[in-house]
């Protein structure tokens, strides 16, 4: 399979959409999910002093999204509702919870 990015430009910043495939691994004949498939989002603010559009990709906000996050966004379709997601950096640990990302 062959999965292709897309990059939107603008004057304030790029948006890079990456599909990443998931993750399999082999036990015989059957195989188990490793790792599931994201959504990738790369955000890239322009390049300072420039007028032409550069953009700073160093200094890109990076954020994946689960299958059931861009099923939640599609459902909201137009409304003006909110949508709040957190990222737990320390899921699975016994320091989980501590540090909540929004």
């Amino acid at each position: 399979r062959t999965f292709a990015d897309f990059t939107i430009y603008r004057r304030a910043a790029a948006l890079r959409i990456q599909p990443l495939p998931p993750q399999f691994k082999t036990f015989g004949p059957y195989r188990r999910v490793i790792r599931p498939g994201v959504l990738s989002l790369e955000v890239a603010p322009t390049a300072a002093n420039t007028s032409d559009r550069r953009y700073n990709w160093d200094q890109k906000l990076t954020f994946h999204l689960s299958v059931t996050e861009c099923g939640d966004l599609l459902a909201l379709g137009e409304t003006s509702q909110p949508v709040k997601f957190e990222h737990d950096p320390k899921q699975g640990t016994r320091s989980a919870g501590e540090s909540l990302k929004v």
